[in-house]
């Protein structure tokens, strides 16, 4: 049986991203499904985008999108020394 990798980082929300994920979600009947891959490959692979600076990236969630999905753009913060990737923004590309 195959086993699963675990995360190497806790995913943290700001707010503000709550708030848009929310509004997503009203629009989009899978916006969660969406939220929860986006949790998942940076929980997993937060280096794998664009660095933007030091320690914050961004993505574009282009190889994601579809009907029913929307593309976004997600700015993110690694914290090496935590473990964490704090999602400081995410909106509608």
């Amino acid at each position: 049986m195959k086993q699963e990798r675990k995360p190497g980082y806790k995913v943290i929300k700001t707010e503000d991203c709550i708030q848009n994920l929310n509004d997503l979600s009203h629009r989009y009947g899978r916006a969660t499904e969406l939220a929860n891959g986006i949790e998942w490959a940076l929980a997993r692979h937060p280096h794998k985008f664009n660095q933007l600076a030091n320690d914050f990236y961004f993505w574009i969630t282009d190889e994601l999108t579809n009907i029913k999905f929307p593309t976004v753009k997600i700015v993110y913060r690694i914290n090496e020394g935590e473990s964490t990737v704090t999602i400081l923004a995410i909106e509608e590309k």
